[in-house]
C-alpha cells in the first residue's frame, strides 16, 4: 500500500511544481484538521478518528487530493492514507480518481480505487452529471465493485444532489442498492451549511476478525456548518447518524481549515 502511494505522489510531482502558476477552475486550495468521536450501541465499540484532508490547485486543470487519518472503530485502530487528481477536459468535462488504502487488523480496506467522470449541463454549467466506479478490498477474503451516478444542481446558494449506488460483493456474488441525496445553503467563502442522507441495502459488514454481519437494510444521515472567519480560515462542526437492525452509530465532528 505504501508502494502504492509513493508511485501515486511520484507521478504527480510535476503537477504539484506549478501549483497556483495561474487561476484554477477547481477554486481555491485548502487543507482541513479534524477529529470525530461516536458512540455505538449494543457492545460494538465507540468510534473516534483523526486527520486531515487537503486539496492543491496545480495550475489551471489539476487539483492534488490527498487524505491521512487514524481511526478506532469496532475495536480496531489503523490509519488510512491516500492520494488522487482531478483533472478538466476543457470547461465541461473533468475527472477524479484516487487510491488509498489502511493498516489495522479488518476495519480499514487494504485497497480502495474510485474513479468518475463529470459533465457540466445546461445554461450557465449549473447542472453536474457524475458516474463512477469503485473497486474495494479488504484484509480478508472481501471484495466490492460499485458503480454510482448522480445529479447535482446548482442555485443562487444552494445546491442539491441525489443519486444512485450499485454494489457486487465476492464471495458470494451478492449485490445491493442504495440511494443518496445532499442539500447545500450557503456560499463559499462566507457559511455553509449541509445535509446528507442515505438509505439502502449491505450485503456485509466486518465488525471483527471472525464476526460479519449479511444482508441487511441500512440507513444514515448527516448534518454539517462551516464558518469562515475571515478569507483564510473556517471551522467546521457536524452531526451524524447511522443505523441498522443490529446497532446505532451516533456522533459529532470538529474541523479547522486552511484556505489559500
Amino acid at each position: 500500500m505504501i508502494r502504492r502511494l509513493v508511485l501515486l505522489f511520484a507521478l504527480l510531482r510535476p503537477a504539484l511544481a506549478s501549483a497556483q502558476a495561474v487561476p484554477s477552475q477547481f477554486g481555491d486550495s485548502w487543507i482541513r484538521f479534524s477529529g470525530a468521536v461516536a458512540g455505538v450501541t449494543n457492545g460494538y465499540g465507540d468510534w473516534a478518528s483523526f486527520g486531515f484532508r487537503t486539496a492543491v490547485v496545480a495550475g489551471s486543470r489539476d487539483l492534488i487530493l490527498g487524505e491521512a487519518r487514524w481511526q478506532r472503530a469496532y475495536g480496531d485502530r489503523g490509519v488510512y492514507a491516500g492520494g488522487g487528481l482531478r483533472h478538466a477536459f476543457g470547461s465541461k468535462w473533468f475527472t477524479t480518481t484516487t487510491l488509498g488504502g489502511g493498516t489495522g487488523r479488518f476495519a480499514l480496506p487494504d485497497f480502495r480505487f474510485d474513479a468518475s467522470i463529470h459533465r457540466k449541463l445546461a445554461a450557465r454549467d449549473r447542472v453536474l452529471f457524475t458516474a463512477g466506479f469503485t473497486a474495494v478490498r479488504s484484509k480478508d477474503v472481501y471484495r466490492d465493485r460499485a458503480g454510482f451516478t448522480s445529479l447535482a444542481v446548482y442555485g443562487d446558494a444552494v445546491v442539491v444532489e441525489g443519486g444512485i449506488r450499485l454494489n457486487w460483493s465476492n464471495p458470494g456474488s451478492r449485490s445491493s442498492a442504495r440511494g443518496f441525496g445532499a442539500l447545500t445553503i450557503g456560499r463559499t467563502g462566507q457559511r455553509l451549511f449541509v445535509l446528507r442522507g442515505s438509505a439502502g441495502h449491505e450485503s456485509y459488514q466486518l465488525l471483527g476478525a471472525a464476526q460479519v454481519l449479511r444482508e441487511f437494510a441500512s440507513e444514515e444521515a448527516s448534518a454539517e456548518y462551516e464558518e469562515w472567519l475571515g478569507r483564510h480560515t473556517s471551522l467546521t462542526v457536524g452531526a451524524d447518524y447511522y443505523h441498522n437492525p443490529f446497532y446505532r452509530r451516533t456522533g459529532g465532528s470538529l474541523g479547522i481549515a486552511r484556505h489559500w
